[in-house]
């Protein structure tokens, strides 16, 4: 049970704490450094604020006449300004779908040229147009072979000529299309030939359309992959002419990072160059100076004498011959 001088003591105690320890509700003075001085640190802080509100500052045209925020104006510019931010993303998110498909091109492209040069080709293309002739090869020997089938009936053995016919579709060679002509009259051949030029000039227009729209198609990948991944590089006018030429000569063969590598190569020799020439052309100004400087007995003259700054009426003949004699 607590007792009334229990509760005196009590109390008196905690007077004695409160008068001898730091009251912390006042925090202007606690641990405080004796030498901080009270302006110093309230300009501190007030300079602070002010660059913080200078980060933060607004605007002149979205502020009103009296200097207040304008939030109709704020509001306005960031609803056209925020379908821009959704675009943006879009067309990020393109750009580097279309850097990947260019990289994956240009590592397909690799492994097509190796495998080409595995059989003996000096690229992929060439490869590619070795198929086509072999194709056309085996289309002609098709048609001819149906021609001549047509006649059958006019040779001397119809059934092994049939056979023979069969064989060289199936693998057309010189030999074979000699022993099928062989059976057959003149009259058969000229019509036979008559129909089968018709068909390779058909074949051949065909293919060289085929061709142009591949080489049209593989010419716009190409560019697309090339202004895509070295997008920087076709910022510069310059640089977008000579790839242009060079283009023009090579085509899809030109190797487009052997060109860009040689380019910056050529681009930081100039740049060098330029510095190298800046910085001769600087020492000879130097030493023109110096050389400007110096008197007929090749001391220097000092531009910054107080000769030159006294008026020479004003000197007596004393102070001139002093002065004379110290470029002697």
């Amino acid at each position: 049970m607590l007792t009334g001088d229990t509760t005196t003591t009590t109390d008196e105690s905690m007077t004695d704490n409160l008068n001898t320890e730091p009251v912390n509700s006042d925090n202007s003075n606690v641990n405080k450094p004796e030498n901080i001085d009270d302006k110093a640190v309230n300009s501190v802080t007030t300079n602070d604020e002010s660059n913080n509100q200078d980060d933060f500052a607004i605007p002149e045209k979205f502020l009103k006449e009296d200097g207040t925020p304008d939030y109709q104006k704020l509001t306005k510019s960031y609803k056209e300004l925020e379908p821009l931010l959704g675009e943006k993303a879009q067309w990020s998110k393109e750009k580097t779908e279309l850097e990947q498909k260019a990289q994956y091109a240009e590592q397909v492209k690799q492994q097509q040229d190796v495998m080409a040069k595995n059989f003996g080709f000096n690229s992929y293309n060439d490869f590619e147009k070795h198929q086509e002739q072999l194709q056309f090869n085996s289309q002609m020997a098709n048609y001819e072979a149906d021609e001549y089938a047509k006649y059958l009936n006019q040779s001397d053995n119809p059934a092994e000529t049939r056979e023979l016919i069969m064989l060289y579709k199936q693998h057309p060679n010189p030999e074979l299309l000699a022993e099928i002509e062989s059976r057959f009259t003149g009259d058969i051949h000229k019509k036979v030939g008559e129909n089968l030029a018709l068909v390779k000039q058909n074949i051949q227009q065909q293919q060289i359309q085929q061709s142009y729209e591949k080489e049209k198609e593989s010419a716009t990948q190409y560019l697309t992959d090339v202004t895509t991944q070295y997008a920087d590089h076709f910022k510069n006018d310059a640089f977008t002419n000579m790839f242009g030429l060079a283009f023009k000569e090579l085509g899809t063969n030109l190797d487009t990072k052997t060109f860009i590598s040689a380019m910056d190569a050529y681009k930081d020799s100039i740049i060098k160059d330029y510095e190298s020439s800046k910085q001769t052309n600087a020492e000879n100004d130097n030493a023109k100076q110096g050389l400007a400087d110096l008197n007929p007995n090749g001391k220097h003259i000092n531009n910054n004498s107080s000769f030159q700054e006294k008026n020479i009426l004003s000197m007596s003949e004393e102070e001139i011959k002093k002065e004379f004699n110290k470029y002697k």
